[in-house]
């Protein structure tokens, strides 16, 4: 793995973790107002040959 790729890595780790449960209630709160919504496409809709039926 590359500097650069593991610079990125602990960037991505360090925000992940600073991430409050306020925040994830919020994030949480926007998904389920788009599925409500039937603002939502579904993966096998994306990706139809792949193995992702097992998500849904």
């Amino acid at each position: 793995m590359a500097e650069e790729d593991i610079s990125d890595e602990r960037a991505w780790n360090a925000e992940f973790e600073a991430t409050t449960d306020a925040q994830w209630d919020s994030l949480a709160e926007m998904v389920r107002q788009e599925i409500a919504a039937g603002d939502i496409t579904l993966l096998t809709d994306i990706f139809p040959e792949s193995n992702i039926a097992f998500l849904i």
